[in-house]
């Protein structure tokens, strides 16, 4: 794997990377720092921001299937000018983007035509439940554990998503009495970049192999042991049929919350 600075300035960069045989093009004006969002006098840091900006430059996506898919990249945050002595708790929501519907053309995600209902998903707690100030204070939290699905019968707490709709998480900090049962406040968080489309299979191809590069548990593919992508030519017959299966969907009737996986 050999990763190549082509440019690099203060504001603008061109990443050129190569994974064995692949190149992929990641960005051509990608900015540099933390990603962070201030509410009521409240900070919250989106981690990973540099992956997360490289992800959103391409056009983000995030499979969903029967049985759930981990997103990634994870959504990792960090808070600050919290009350160390508060009584704290972390919620997630995956909220509809627009009221459209997208197709993958021309190399980019493109409106067409409106979207179906959303449906109302019970919302993601963080798995550390009530914490105090000063602990959150000290630590990234992770949202790691979060599946989407697309089987709306799903029981396992999972996030269930219509295929080719765009969705941003919304991060909660709720503040609690001592009692932990009334809300003395509530902070609200959405990070433009973590926006994605969710798909039954990856559409652009660099999305699969910048996916392949940064994930940790990718190592297989990185190593030539996984499964195969050609790095030019033609598309197999295999790859045309699942593409067009995606952009042919239409308005989702619902058997196909439960049998797409």
């Amino acid at each position: 794997m050999l990763v190549q600075v082509i440019a690099k300035t203060t504001q603008k960069k061109l990443i050129l990377t190569r994974i064995n045989s692949f190149t992929i093009l990641i960005s051509d004006d990608i900015p540099n720092g933390d990603i962070s969002i201030t509410s009521k006098g409240i900070t919250m840091s989106l981690q990973e921001s540099d992956l997360w900006r490289a992800f959103h430059d391409l056009g983000t996506e995030m499979i969903i299937n029967r049985c759930g898919r981990r997103m990634f990249p994870h959504l990792v945050v960090k808070c600050s000018g919290i009350e160390p002595s508060g009584i704290y708790k972390l919620m997630l929501e995956i909220n509809a983007a627009d009221d459209r519907r997208y197709k993958y053309v021309n190399n980019s995600w493109t409106p067409m035509g409106m979207a179906d209902p959303e449906r109302q998903n019970l919302p993601f707690f963080h798995s550390d439940g009530f914490e105090k100030g000063s602990a959150l204070l000290e630590k990234r939290a992770s949202f790691a554990k979060l599946k989407l699905t697309n089987n709306r019968e799903s029981s396992n707490g999972n996030i269930v998503l219509y295929s080719m709709h765009k969705y941003i998480p919304k991060i909660t900090l709720i503040k609690f009495r001592d009692n932990r049962k009334d809300i003395e406040m509530q902070y609200v968080f959405s990070f433009p970049e973590t926006a994605f489309v969710a798909v039954t299979a990856y559409q652009n191809d660099r999305i699969t192999k910048l996916k392949i590069l940064s994930n940790p548990f990718a190592k297989a593919f990185r190593d030539g042991r996984g499964v195969k992508i050609k790095a030019s030519g033609p598309e197999s017959s295999t790859s045309q049929l699942r593409r067009q299966r995606e952009n042919k969907e239409g308005r989702m009737p619902s058997t196909d919350l439960k049998d797409k996986a």
